[in-house]
Protein backbone atom coordinates (compact mmCIF):
# COMPACT_ATOMS: atom_id res chain seq x y z
CA UNK A 1 0.00 0.00 0.00
CA UNK A 2 1.31 3.27 -1.22
CA UNK A 3 0.51 5.63 2.20
CA UNK A 4 3.27 7.94 2.00
CA UNK A 5 3.85 10.58 0.25
CA UNK A 6 7.68 11.99 0.06
CA UNK A 7 7.65 15.94 -1.32
CA UNK A 8 10.96 17.01 -3.42
CA UNK A 9 11.48 20.00 -2.68
CA UNK A 10 14.29 21.26 -5.02
CA UNK A 11 17.88 21.88 -2.88
CA UNK A 12 16.69 20.42 0.31
CA UNK A 13 19.03 17.16 0.23
CA UNK A 14 15.61 15.13 -0.72
CA UNK A 15 17.55 13.46 -4.13
CA UNK A 16 19.22 11.72 -1.30
CA UNK A 17 16.50 10.37 0.16
CA UNK A 18 14.46 9.33 -3.33
CA UNK A 19 15.96 6.45 -4.49
CA UNK A 20 15.83 4.70 -1.69
CA UNK A 21 12.26 6.26 -0.49
CA UNK A 22 11.06 4.53 -4.03
CA UNK A 23 12.05 0.69 -2.64
CA UNK A 24 9.83 0.91 0.21
CA UNK A 25 6.42 -0.63 -0.62
CA UNK A 26 3.95 2.81 1.47
CA UNK A 27 5.91 4.96 -0.57
CA UNK A 28 4.43 7.33 -3.29
CA UNK A 29 6.95 9.94 -4.76
CA UNK A 30 5.99 12.48 -7.70
CA UNK A 31 8.84 14.56 -8.38
CA UNK A 32 9.62 18.26 -7.94
CA UNK A 33 5.46 18.98 -7.54
CA UNK A 34 3.82 20.80 -4.80
CA UNK A 35 1.43 18.34 -2.65
CA UNK A 36 -1.39 19.77 -3.79
CA UNK A 37 -0.83 18.47 -7.57
CA UNK A 38 0.59 15.06 -6.06
CA UNK A 39 -2.66 14.43 -4.31
CA UNK A 40 -4.92 15.66 -7.64
CA UNK A 41 -2.71 13.18 -9.03
CA UNK A 42 -3.43 10.06 -6.53
CA UNK A 43 -7.05 10.21 -6.60
CA UNK A 44 -7.86 8.59 -10.13
CA UNK A 45 -5.17 5.75 -9.61
CA UNK A 46 -6.78 2.72 -7.68
CA UNK A 47 -4.09 2.69 -5.20
CA UNK A 48 -5.14 3.10 -1.32
CA UNK A 49 -4.79 7.17 -0.57
CA UNK A 50 -2.10 8.31 0.81
CA UNK A 51 -2.45 9.41 4.59
CA UNK A 52 0.85 11.49 5.11
CA UNK A 53 3.40 13.25 3.49
CA UNK A 54 7.38 14.14 4.70
CA UNK A 55 9.31 16.48 3.36
CA UNK A 56 12.96 17.99 4.22
CA UNK A 57 13.37 21.63 4.68
CA UNK A 58 16.02 24.00 4.49
CA UNK A 59 17.31 27.77 5.17
CA UNK A 60 16.10 29.64 2.71
CA UNK A 61 19.62 31.73 2.39
CA UNK A 62 21.74 28.25 2.33
CA UNK A 63 18.78 26.73 -0.02
CA UNK A 64 19.67 29.14 -2.48
CA UNK A 65 23.27 29.19 -2.53
CA UNK A 66 23.01 25.40 -2.82
CA UNK A 67 20.78 26.09 -5.85
CA UNK A 68 23.35 28.27 -7.23
CA UNK A 69 26.57 26.02 -6.81
CA UNK A 70 24.09 23.09 -8.29
CA UNK A 71 23.89 25.01 -11.31
CA UNK A 72 27.62 25.67 -11.86
CA UNK A 73 28.93 22.21 -10.82
CA UNK A 74 26.06 20.57 -13.06
CA UNK A 75 26.22 22.06 -16.90
CA UNK A 76 23.19 24.46 -16.67
CA UNK A 77 25.01 26.50 -19.00
CA UNK A 78 21.68 27.45 -21.00
CA UNK A 79 19.67 28.77 -17.58
CA UNK A 80 19.95 32.42 -17.09
CA UNK A 81 20.44 31.46 -13.52
CA UNK A 82 24.06 29.85 -14.46
CA UNK A 83 25.20 33.04 -15.71
CA UNK A 84 25.45 34.63 -12.39
CA UNK A 85 28.75 35.85 -11.81
CA UNK A 86 28.26 37.67 -8.56
CA UNK A 87 26.27 35.53 -5.61
CA UNK A 88 24.17 39.17 -5.05
CA UNK A 89 22.37 39.34 -8.57
CA UNK A 90 20.50 37.03 -7.17
CA UNK A 91 18.17 39.59 -5.47
CA UNK A 92 17.13 41.04 -8.89
CA UNK A 93 16.70 37.50 -10.53
CA UNK A 94 14.56 36.49 -7.63
CA UNK A 95 12.06 39.82 -8.31
CA UNK A 96 12.22 39.56 -11.89
CA UNK A 97 8.90 38.69 -12.89
CA UNK A 98 9.41 38.07 -16.70
CA UNK A 99 10.69 34.71 -15.43
CA UNK A 100 8.43 31.60 -16.30
CA UNK A 101 7.37 29.08 -13.09
CA UNK A 102 8.88 26.12 -14.45
CA UNK A 103 12.26 28.31 -14.81
CA UNK A 104 12.13 28.91 -11.58
CA UNK A 105 11.03 26.16 -10.22
CA UNK A 106 14.43 25.65 -8.09
CA UNK A 107 13.80 29.18 -6.11
CA UNK A 108 9.95 28.82 -5.87
CA UNK A 109 9.48 29.11 -2.05
CA UNK A 110 9.17 25.45 -0.01
CA UNK A 111 5.84 26.81 1.24
CA UNK A 112 4.38 26.54 -2.26
CA UNK A 113 5.38 22.47 -2.09
CA UNK A 114 3.51 22.05 1.19
CA UNK A 115 0.39 23.40 0.03
CA UNK A 116 -2.19 20.17 0.07
CA UNK A 117 -4.91 18.80 2.69
CA UNK A 118 -2.64 15.89 4.15
CA UNK A 119 -0.67 16.36 7.46
CA UNK A 120 2.69 17.13 6.41
CA UNK A 121 5.86 15.85 8.65
CA UNK A 122 9.33 18.27 8.19
CA UNK A 123 12.45 17.37 8.74
CA UNK A 124 14.92 20.09 8.62
CA UNK A 125 18.16 19.55 6.12
CA UNK A 126 20.49 20.05 9.47
CA UNK A 127 19.20 16.70 10.66
CA UNK A 128 18.19 15.05 7.69
CA UNK A 129 19.60 11.79 9.22
CA UNK A 130 16.35 11.86 11.37
CA UNK A 131 14.39 11.42 7.89
CA UNK A 132 16.41 8.47 6.51
CA UNK A 133 15.78 6.97 10.19
CA UNK A 134 11.63 8.45 10.09
CA UNK A 135 11.67 6.57 6.96
CA UNK A 136 13.94 3.32 7.58
CA UNK A 137 16.37 3.81 5.28
CA UNK A 138 19.76 3.93 4.97
CA UNK A 139 21.71 7.51 4.37
CA UNK A 140 23.54 8.87 2.21
CA UNK A 141 24.46 11.96 0.10
CA UNK A 142 23.92 12.59 -3.61
CA UNK A 143 24.04 16.01 -5.82
CA UNK A 144 26.68 17.31 -3.73
CA UNK A 145 27.69 20.91 -5.23
CA UNK A 146 31.47 22.35 -5.33
CA UNK A 147 30.97 25.31 -3.75
CA UNK A 148 31.19 28.59 -6.03
CA UNK A 149 29.18 30.35 -3.70
CA UNK A 150 29.24 31.15 -0.12
CA UNK A 151 26.60 32.93 2.85
CA UNK A 152 29.69 35.21 3.31
CA UNK A 153 30.29 36.68 0.05
CA UNK A 154 26.22 38.08 0.43
CA UNK A 155 25.60 41.52 0.95
CA UNK A 156 23.17 42.79 3.71
CA UNK A 157 20.87 43.94 1.17
CA UNK A 158 21.25 41.01 -0.68
CA UNK A 159 20.11 38.57 2.52
CA UNK A 160 17.09 41.34 3.30
CA UNK A 161 15.92 41.16 -0.33
CA UNK A 162 16.18 37.00 0.20
CA UNK A 163 14.44 37.19 3.38
CA UNK A 164 11.35 39.10 2.41
CA UNK A 165 10.91 36.80 -0.94
CA UNK A 166 11.11 34.03 1.09
CA UNK A 167 9.55 35.26 4.56
CA UNK A 168 7.23 32.27 4.42
CA UNK A 169 9.79 29.91 4.53
CA UNK A 170 11.63 31.56 7.24
CA UNK A 171 8.93 31.36 9.62
CA UNK A 172 8.06 27.71 8.39
CA UNK A 173 12.35 26.94 9.11
CA UNK A 174 12.08 28.76 12.65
Amino acid sequence: EKQIIFLEIPKTGSKSVVMPFLEKDDALFQGHKPLHEVEKLTKPLLIPQPKSAVAVIRNPIDRIISCLNYFKTHDFSNHKYAAIEDVNELSYLLMDDSVEEDEMFPFLPQVHYLEGSLPIKLFRFERIQNVFSYLGLPARHDNKSIPYYTKEALLESTIVDICKHYSEDLELYE
